[in-house]
């Protein structure tokens, strides 16, 4: 869900989406965060949420 809500089309993160990663990114497992940035790296390489992963 939160490599959909990552997706900006080159527009900052809507607020909501940003709001749902920091709420949800103390809850990921060490695997969940390995997973979510491998796919950030891949797809939106210069994504602002890899510095907060």
């Amino acid at each position: 869900m939160l490599l959909f809500k990552a997706a900006t089309g080159g527009q900052e993160v809507r607020g909501k989406d940003a709001r749902d990663f920091e709420r949800m990114r103390p809850t990921l497992s060490r695997e969940a965060v390995a997973w979510l940035r491998a796919a950030l790296e891949l797809v939106h390489p210069e994504h602002p949420w890899l510095e907060r992963l």
